[in-house]
Formats: C-alpha cells, sequence, structure tokens
C-alpha cells in the first residue's frame, strides 16, 4: 500500500514534480505557509496550496569571505555582515573554503571546515549576522603551520 505523499508525488510528471518542490522550497524560505493536498479524483495543479505569511519577508544572500590567519591547530574565525533591514531569520552553510601548509611534505591527517552563526547580543543591530568558522587542518606532525579562507553563504529572511 503507498503512503499519501507517494500518491501525490508519483501522480506528478517529473518536470512538474521538480518545479514544485522548487516553488515550495523557495516559498517557505520567504516565510509562506505551505500544504500539500491529496489530488486523488482532482484536478493535480491542486496539489500544493500557499498562503501568504502575516509579516511578509523576502530572502537575501551575502558571501562573506574569512580569511583564515597563519598559524597550528584549531582555529575559530569571527564574521558578520548587514542586511538592508531587520533580519526574522537566518542561517549560514560553507560556500567554499581553501586550506594551505605553510610547507612542504604533508600526509594529511584531518580537515575540517563548520560554520555556525551566532545569537545577536541586545545591544547589536537587528539587520546584522553574526557567525563563526572553525577550521582544522593537520597531519601526523600537529605542528604544522597553515593559514587560508572560509566562504560562507548567509541566506537570511529579511523585514
Amino acid at each position: 500500500m503507498r503512503t499519501y505523499y507517494e500518491k501525490v508525488l508519483n501522480g506528478m510528471q517529473r518536470p512538474i514534480l521538480l518545479v514544485a518542490v522548487s516553488i515550495v522550497a523557495l516559498l517557505s524560505a520567504s516565510g509562506i505557509a505551505m500544504g500539500v493536498t491529496s489530488t486523488e479524483g482532482r484536478n493535480a495543479g491542486h496539489a500544493v496550496k500557499a498562503a501568504a505569511a502575516a509579516s511578509p519577508t523576502s530572502t537575501a544572500l551575502r558571501i562573506v569571505r574569512l580569511t583564515i590567519p597563519e598559524g597550528t591547530g584549531a582555529k575559530t574565525i569571527k564574521g558578520s555582515t548587514r542586511f538592508s533591514s531587520p533580519v526574522t531569520s537566518r542561517i549560514v552553510a560553507v560556500n567554499g573554503f581553501q586550506l594551505n601548509y605553510l610547507s612542504v611534505d604533508h600526509h594529511t591527517d584531518m580537515i575540517q571546515v563548520d560554520v555556525d552563526t551566532v545569537k545577536n547580543q541586545s545591544d547589536e543591530p537587528a539587520d546584522e549576522v553574526h557567525f563563526v568558522a572553525h577550521t582544522t587542518y593537520t597531519d601526523k606532525d600537529t605542528f604544522s603551520s597553515y593559514n587560508g579562507y572560509v566562504d560562507v553563504a548567509v541566506i537570511a529572511n529579511v523585514q
């Protein structure tokens, strides 16, 4: 017996399904309430219904490059960016990175790159997003110096 979602999704043709999933993702990221209804015995065009959120928002993207200073071991690099209006929700992701040993003949043991949002302090502007990147680049000799950068994608819903 097929589940409810299998019935709905299997009834849609692949190109329509991809467009529907894309629209749902974009609307959800913009604060639009989404709902899926059954299409059995009805017009398939009514599979997804949307209702405007109480306070309309838009989604904005910033790419911020953080420079990893020369040194050894685990590093934490703070960053922030501003948007044109107050931020209602935010998320950060690694968009790219580069780590460079400053000497030759290394056998990599661990590569780590991670980013997290940081809660704004009460005295900081509501249109600012703070985040932190964590990096580690080691080999058997944990005293090997490295540098590089981390590109951080900051996606925010703004009023």
